[in-house]
């Protein structure tokens, strides 16, 4: 039975074959007048009409029930040899020389996304439809034989270009631009900065950071990853993305921050061939952590959200070879971290121990404001690390977890002599850490890890005391989600990891206490959630002793009010009960920190995010925690874009 083939089925078999041929030269005829725009054809009719491979007839009309013939299948195939040719001799052709560079322009929109282009799959369906209508062809001067010599020829040629494509560089970036003004008289932010006394836009703080990044292959599977940075942000912080300071003295904020500009990542990535499977290397400046008990950049920026930044991940020059034995994973680290630096100075710097200089000099190791050796004034001792060497085992668990290991020892640069008891210049560190599912509702994580001070490599200080866990349980059904667990933290675990803050405290020590966080979405567009910690001493030491401790509550809503729009409402509060009094403070005290934050966030597109935030700040019977020696109150009023292009 002879097979019927009308317009409408060659528009539907040609619209597939060739999706992203564009318009040619030739007039093309307007839309047809007897295709209904609510046809199930009409989209493929219309797309090869206005490509000009269907022409339709001289009255305007497309006959789309008529039955086609061979002929005039054959004339469609023949416009679609010679586009399809035209196109791709058209991106072989060479460019003449260039000419003088024009000034810059100011860079305008993003332009619509361009067509996928020829795939080698389509040539090759074009070339079966040819070898179909070979006759037809001939009879109207194609010769069959040259138009799939030339169907070859353009195939590789295609696949010649895909590879020169794939060997060009990707550019990429981030940027970021804030403004920030507050309203108070000498009183701490969240983040633990002094700001002083001060009204709204008396002195607004603009902050921005761009970041410009190429990502090219070199051959070979290995590429290399380059990112600039031009930035006031790190002065905004603090002079270190690792550390905090205050606004109106030291290296803090008066005024406009300080602008700096550098190299933030310059790696080389490359394939390692029979070491192990799957095994890289990378070498030079790159993002790199291991355990969040053991390395890991603290977040220090409660007001700005720059992604970029807090991933985590301290930025180190150095190498790092990974492979694989079997399943299991195995990542060796060696680097410097005091090397990394820019115009400004260093761009992060990991420590290890307790401040015992000022409350704001790391933030990675910060005491609550007021107390010079943090709740433990035996704690006298910090060091800036400068070379860190590591290794990390990962080995999944059957597709439900997966347990880490990890080992770290760094060495450090002594501050301030060698008088006091604490004195040393390395650190041993040793983690681990599971993540397991449990079925389809129950999780279970857990962190282990271990510090060991010493006087060059030999010579331990420091002895015991030294440990921290945390284990945690979770459960999910439907719109509850809830989890549960316990924290331990001695008070001399010197780690360069982050594992959290209560305040402006970061990287507690000396604590202990069940911690747990609860979420309950009512509708798919609004939930609640809530979480407390409450804490005792994990050893009875001076300063915070058996009788005092520390509650820390939050509770938050979030609500989606459109497809674009999230708004967000936090509280945090933070009761304290010092009942053994301080060695500087003979007075106790039950200060109270309270933090109420109104955020909402606008997705102007899809790389496009607008944010503006609100915070009331009040801190009542304060007592040697306030800079004035009393309660204070402020206000912070912060708003942001972010771009990722």
């Amino acid at each position: 039975m002879r097979k019927v083939v009308t317009f409408l089925s060659v528009a539907l078999c040609l619209g597939w074959i060739l999706p992203a041929i564009p318009a040619h030269s030739q007039e093309i005829a307007s839309e047809f007048k007897d295709v209904d725009p609510s046809h199930w054809a009409y989209h493929a009719v219309e797309s090869l009409r206005e490509k000009g491979l269907l022409l339709g007839y001289p009255d305007g009309y497309f006959r789309g029930k008529r039955t086609l013939t061979r002929y005039e299948f054959a004339v469609a195939i023949d416009r679609m040899l010679k586009y399809v040719e035209g196109k791709i001799e058209a991106v072989q052709t060479t460019p003449g020389p260039p000419g003088s560079q024009g000034p810059q322009g100011v860079q305008g929109p993003a332009g619509p996304q361009g067509p996928p282009g020829v795939t080698p799959q389509e040539l090759q369906q074009l070339q079966a439809l040819a070898n179909a209508f070979k006759d037809e062809l001939s009879r109207m001067g194609d010769n069959i034989t040259e138009i799939n010599q030339r169907l070859d020829s353009m195939a590789k040629e295609l696949e010649n270009l895909r590879a020169k494509v794939n060997k060009m560089p990707v550019i990429g970036g981030e940027m970021f631009t804030g403004i920030r003004t507050d309203h108070g008289n000498n009183f701490i932010d969240q983040d633990g900065r002094v700001v002083g006394s001060i009204g709204f836009l008396t002195n607004p703080l603009p902050v921005y950071d761009f970041h410009l990044t190429v990502d090219g292959n070199v051959g070979g599977g290995a590429h290399v990853l380059a990112d600039m940075v031009t930035s006031n942000y790190r002065s905004y912080i603090g002079g270190s993305l690792s550390a905090t300071a205050p606004f109106n003295s030291g290296n803090g904020i008066s005024g406009t921050p300080s602008s700096s500009t550098g190299l933030y990542q310059l790696a080389l990535s490359t394939p390692l061939d029979g070491v192990g499977g799957r095994s890289s290397l990378t070498i030079g400046r790159f993002e790199e952590s291991m355990g969040e008990y053991v390395f890991a950049r603290p977040t220090v920026d409660s007001y700005f959200h720059l992604p970029w930044y807090d991933n985590g991940k301290w930025v180190v020059d150095g190498l790092k070879v990974s492979t694989h034995i079997g399943s299991l994973g195995i990542e060796l680290l060696g680097a410097k971290t005091n090397t990394v630096s820019d115009s400004l100075g260093t761009i992060n710097r990991p420590w290890a121990g307790a401040d015992n200089n000022s409350p704001y000099a790391q933030t990675g190791l910060q005491s609550p404001y007021g107390k010079p050796y943090g709740l433990d004034y035996t704690q006298v001792d910090s060091i800036p690390l400068t070379d860190v060497a590591g290794l990390q085992l990962s080995l999944p668990l059957h597709k439900h977890g997966l347990l880490q290991f990890q080992a770290m020892d760094a060495r450090g640069d002594y501050l301030y002599g060698t008088s006091n008891p604490g004195y040393f210049n390395n650190v041993l560190t040793l983690g681990a850490d599971l993540h397991y599912k449990l079925g389809n509702r129950l999780s279970l994580s857990g962190y282990w890890a271990k510090t060991n001070e010493q006087i060059g490599k030999t010579h331990t200080v420091n002895a015991g005391m030294n440990n921290a866990f945390e284990a945690q349980v979770g459960y999910g059904t439907g719109a509850l989600s809830l989890s549960a667990g316990y924290k331990y933290i001695d008070p001399l675990f010197y780690s360069s990891g982050y594992w959290g803050r209560i305040g402006n405290w970061y990287n507690p020590t000396n604590i202990q206490g069940p911690v747990f966080k609860a979420k309950y979405d009512f509708a798919p567009n609004f939930g609640l959630h809530v979480g407390g910690n409450f804490y005792s001493p994990a050893r009875n030491r001076p300063g915070f002793g058996s009788n005092d401790n520390i509650n820390q509550v939050k509770a938050g809503v979030d609500w989606k009010l459109g497809q674009n729009l999230v708004t967000n409402i936090d509280w945090e509060g933070v009761y304290w009960s010092l009942n053994d009094g301080y060695p500087y403070n003979t007075n106790n005290g039950h200060p109270v920190e309270q933090y109420l934050t109104f955020g909402t966030g606008f997705h102007v597109s899809t790389n496009t995010m607008l944010r503006l935030m609100y915070q009331v700040i009040d801190f009542s019977n304060r007592g040697n925690f306030s800079p004035t020696g009393s309660g204070y109150n402020g206000e912070v009023l912060a708003g942001s874009v972010a771009v990722k292009f």
